[in-house]
């Protein structure tokens, strides 16, 4: 049917929501269950990760369908996986209203790690990791500062455990239209690899007093390549040197 960004809150519209969502739960869970069949294959699977997420209904509809995935398979060993969700131009592509504003940065936290009418602890399944990928490095602090927080208060009213923070941002390279050709910023990868893990760091850290995060994962997305992620590593190595120095 129509492509739907965004469901009214009046009419017949809620039922049309919840038929989306049954409809995505669907989607990911048949190919769930891809995996699930070889327990060879499950078996090899370190981590379950559904990235580049960009409505809060896909959101619960992952979440559903992890929770039904082990009622399918009862015995199946249980995966850490996250969801990543994403944020062109430093907003949610999810608008709250059909061509109204965008959804928050708290709404899409509740909807990742909340509960409510749409999802409730019976039916979906808790993410042991949520995040931000393909995202523009110059958004990530904005946006991680407000879902730190959230997430923290959703912890705080339902004593849920703390998930890790998965952040693997873009280069920040700027694509041309008239050259139709990629500019790459100055110094890019070892700009980005300080950036990333500054702000990263400072959101799990003690020092922010949240205590939102109970692990850190950091990459990179579009543009991002061997040569940023070895300064990445060595950026965390020399902090974790003086860490151990102080």
């Amino acid at each position: 049917g129509v492509n739907t960004n965004a469901f009214a809150t009046s009419g017949n519209h809620a039922e049309a929501r919840s038929a989306a969502i049954e409809s995505l739960t669907t989607f990911h869970l048949e190919r769930l269950v891809v995996f699930a069949k070889s327990l060879h294959v499950w078996d090899a699977i370190d981590f379950i990760a559904f990235e580049t997420v960009p409505l809060t209904t896909e959101i619960i509809a992952i979440r559903r369908a992890i929770h039904r995935l082990y009622g399918m398979f009862p015995t199946l060993a249980r995966k850490d996986w996250w969801i990543s969700t994403v944020y062109p131009n430093g907003q949610f592509p999810e608008e709250a209203s059909p061509g109204g504003e965008r959804m928050s940065i708290k709404d899409v936290a509740v909807a990742l790690y909340g509960q409510d009418e749409h999802h409730d602890a019976t039916a979906c399944a808790l993410p042991t990791g949520i995040g931000i990928n393909c995202t523009n490095i110059d958004a990530i602090e904005a946006i991680l500062t407000q879902m730190t927080g959230t997430i923290e208060e959703v912890r705080s009213a339902s004593a849920q455990p703390a998930p890790f923070l998965v952040v693997y941002p873009n280069r920040g390279d700027v694509y041309d239209i008239v050259s139709r050709t990629w500019k790459t910023p100055v110094n890019a990868s070892k700009q980005w690899a300080q950036r990333l893990y500054d702000v990263a760091w400072r959101m799990f850290s003690s020092e922010s007093g949240t205590g939102a995060w109970r692990g850190l994962i950091l990459g990179g997305c579009c543009k991002v390549g061997p040569g940023e992620i070895a300064d990445l590593a060595k950026v965390a190595r020399e902090a974790g040197s003086e860490d151990e120095t102080n």
